[in-house]
């Protein structure tokens, strides 16, 4: 049998609120990101050498937009399990405590 397994509930429910604070720091650097670029406008130009450019650039422009709103979630989300399992694994120590009389079942 193993030497046993622990686990901090008190340190994981602590970085939820870190963790959202970061998602929304991305979503704000982000969301002002988009907001330049798109205020800059079309800056190279309707010529061929600007058509060559915007073809590249738009589309590479696009997905990192897209990705900060996709991190956004992902770093919400990772919040969200952390608060899941710091309560789920709390609340399983508090029944295992209650079941052999170390404890309160709360």
């Amino acid at each position: 049998m193993g030497d046993g397994f622990s686990v901090d509930t008190e340190g994981l429910a602590d970085v939820v609120p870190r963790v959202a604070h970061l998602a929304e720091q991305v979503s704000e650097i982000f969301g002002a990101l988009g907001g330049r670029l798109a205020g800059l406008g079309a800056l190279w130009g309707d010529d061929a050498t600007g058509q060559a450019i915007a073809a590249k650039y738009l589309p590479a422009a696009e997905l990192t937009l897209d990705g900060a709103g996709s991190m956004r979630v992902a770093l919400r989300n990772t919040g969200d399990g952390l608060a899941i399992m710091a309560n789920g694994f709390r609340d399983t120590e508090l029944h295992n405590r209650a079941s052999v009389g170390v404890g309160p079942l709360a």
